[in-house]
Formats: structure tokens, C-alpha cells, sequence
């Protein structure tokens, strides 16, 4: 079925749906967007659409079928997602951030050696050394027991850093030294730590 879209209708049709008594189309689509119209169905004006102004009363006579459409449709599917962009440039290299908190001095971080040597005793009761108060953090150590060629290189059953609480704490916080400990009594022991401001 063909269909033919036009406002200047045959005489038959457009007498009946459109007055030219000086009343302007004002309200075509109406105050929804809805288009009205009429479709000839039979007759030698067959097929023809004519447009309507409900507003101003007007209606489809007799011989058509009332057609509505919005001016603009409904919105339809989202589409398929596009295929993925090429790369952009590199940016610009962002300014250098601000130096953190270091320990390091003008050429280096500034770090000290200090040893402590001597006999276990008796008692074997180990040997430690502390780091002075000018470079008082301790962040490495270690030590030598020995009875001078029996098995010397593993006689050295405890090296660890130690706090201000000494060496019978365990957990330590903040390593202020360090601490050795030969297996046996009457070994010759010597600890070293080394520390940093």
C-alpha cells in the first residue's frame, strides 16, 4: 500500500478536514508533539494522508482511518561500543617531587663502626656494644665467638641488634647496639655495630 504524504489534499478530503475560513495550522503537532492525520481509504482520493488540528476541533470524516506519530520518535538501542581509540602522546615528564626525610649526610649516609671485644667468663653470658650518642641507630652488626680452633666459625650462637632495654628484651623497637653470644663458656667474643645519625 502506497502512501502519499501531502497537505493539499483533494476538494472531497480537504473540505472536511482542514477550514480556510482565515483559522491558522497553529497547533500542528499538538502541545504533546503528536501529530494527527487521516488516511483516505476508499474512494478516487484513495491513499491520500491529511494532516489535522485536533486543537481547533477538528476531526476525521468518514471514508479515512485517523492516524497519530510523534514529530520525533523514541529513542532507539544504545549502538555497539566503537572500536578502541589509538594511543595518545606521552605526556610531559611532571616535576621532580620534594626530597623525604633522610638520615644521609652531605655525601652519603653518615654511619660509624664500633666494636667491643673480650672473654665470655664463666658464666658465658655474651658481649655487647652500644652505639654512641652522636650516631645512635644501629642498623647492622655482628660478631665473632671463638675458642681459637675448635670449630671457631660456629661457635656463635646469637647475633641481633639490641634496644636501650638491653639484651634480655627480645623485641626491639629501635636498635640502639647489638649483641653476641658464643655456645660455650670461656670464649674469646667480639661484637661490632654499625651506626648511623
Amino acid at each position: 500500500m502506497k502512501l502519499t504524504l501531502t497537505r493539499v489534499a483533494p476538494i472531497a478530503l480537504a473540505a472536511a478536514v482542514i477550514s480556510v475560513s482565515g483559522i491558522a495550522l497553529a497547533s500542528i503537532p499538538d502541545a504533546s508533539g503528536v501529530i494527527h492525520g487521516c488516511y483516505k481509504t476508499s474512494g478516487p482520493a484513495q491513499g491520500v494522508l491529511g494532516v489535522i488540528d485536533t486543537g481547533a476541533g477538528q476531526a476525521c470524516p468518514s471514508g479515512t482511518t485517523p492516524l497519530s506519530w510523534n514529530q520525533t520518535g523514541p529513542q532507539g538501542p544504545a549502538g555497539a561500543t566503537g572500536a578502541t581509540g589509538a594511543q595518545g602522546p606521552q605526556g610531559d615528564t611532571g616535576p621532580q617531587g620534594p626530597a623525604g626525610p633522610s638520615t644521609a649526610g652531605p655525601t652519603g649516609l653518615d654511619v660509624i663502626t664500633v666494636f667491643n671485644n673480650g672473654d665470655s667468663g664463666p658464666n658465658n653470658i655474651g658481649l655487647g656494644v652500644n652505639c654512641p650518642n652522636d650516631h645512635p641507630y644501629a642498623i647492622g652488626g655482628g660478631g665473632v665467638a671463638t675458642s681459637f680452633g675448635f670449630q671457631s666459625s660456629s661457635q656463635l650462637v646469637e647475633s641481633r641488634p639490641v634496644g636501650i632495654e638491653g639484651p634480655s628484651n627480645y623485641s626491639v623497637s629501635v636498635a640502639r647496639g647489638w649483641w653476641v653470644q658464643g655456645s660455650t663458656a670461656g670464649m674469646y667474643e667480639e661484637a661490632y655495630a654499625i651506626c648511623a645519625k
